[in-house]
């Protein structure tokens, strides 16, 4: 009997589509952990077999046409030697919860019996690790991981512990030994969203061209500044920064959404990447929690 290959996987549940092309950035440049396309079958233990059940567990169901999209199933999947990072988009905060704890609950059963039930599979997962990724949007950084913390204290019938370690992009951090994370992406006030780490890079890079976007953007739309209301003001920021972003990236992706443009624009050179404070606070936080080193250091 061949003897299978071990495998040690990261699932990270973002927020949206941006935010999973983003990390995918992140992965490639710093890590040098590239997507690769993968059927079913190809993965290890036990994905090959946890993938299939859930597509064909909802194609029993009485579905219409535009409900396919729905399965939970990652954007992207990245790998390199026995390294295997699986990015989902859980669809924002609202439906965080159900997609995420769901999709867990039928994961860690299975994951237990990775090696003895492999399914045909040539290699299985003996190594996970969890990273949610929130906004922190009109709140705190310590309000959002104390929610977060809360939806996932218990999945399914397993005895998952929430015992994450918890951090922003201002935080310090170290001596990581838990495998489940928290990060909120956050400006230096300790508000805001992964826009407010995005736009600059953008800027860096394509100065005029932002400044026409912006002109462009103010000329054309309304924005309220909701002076009363700090949840709204900072929901409205966002698409504003948003965009801004996809009205520049327009010449190179016509009709693209923001997670095409910062995907497959390259408007933001590695080097611009390399010398953004927010993103190296993120790259060495990933750096220390999976233990990976980072790609030129």
């Amino acid at each position: 009997m061949t003897e299978m290959e071990e495998k040690k996987a990261l699932l990270v549940f973002c927020e949206g589509a941006h935010d999973v092309a983003f990390v995918r950035q992140v992965f490639k440049l710093f890590f040098g952990i590239d997507k690769v396309e993968w059927k079913f079958s190809q993965y290890p233990s036990p994905f090959n077999s946890l993938f299939q059940t859930n597509v064909e567990k909802h194609a029993a169901r009485d579905l219409s046409l535009d409900m396919a999209y729905k399965f939970f199933l990652p954007d992207w999947t990245l790998a390199k030697d026995d390294r295997l990072i699986l990015l989902f988009n859980s669809g924002g905060k609202t439906a965080y919860k159900k997609r995420v704890k769901e999709f867990l609950g039928d994961f860690l059963p299975l994951f237990s019996k990775a090696e003895v039930f492999a399914n045909g599979a040539s290699s299985f997962v003996n190594e996970s690790k969890y990273l949610f990724l929130f906004d922190a949007d009109h709140q705190s950084p310590q309000s959002v991981i104390a929610k977060a913390k809360d939806d996932l204290s218990s999945v399914g019938n397993t005895n998952w512990r929430m015992d994450a370690v918890c951090v922003s992009n201002n935080d310090t951090f170290g001596g990581i030994s838990t495998d489940k994370a928290v990060y909120i992406w956050a400006n230096s006030s300790g508000k805001g969203t992964l826009e407010e780490i995005i736009l600059p890079l953008f800027e860096t890079e394509q100065e005029e061209l932002i400044k026409r976007a912006t002109a462009f953007v103010n000329d054309s739309f309304d924005w309220k500044t909701y002076p009363r209301d700090t949840e709204k003001a900072c929901a409205e920021i966002a698409r504003k920064k948003k965009a801004i972003i996809t009205t520049a990236g327009q010449r190179k992706k016509p009709g693209g959404s923001m997670s095409v443009i910062l995907d497959q624009g390259k408007f933001v050179s590695e080097l611009t990447f390399r010398k953004n404070k927010k993103v190296l606070s993120f790259v060495k936080f990933v750096s220390e929690f999976i233990g990976v080193p980072i790609v030129g250091e």
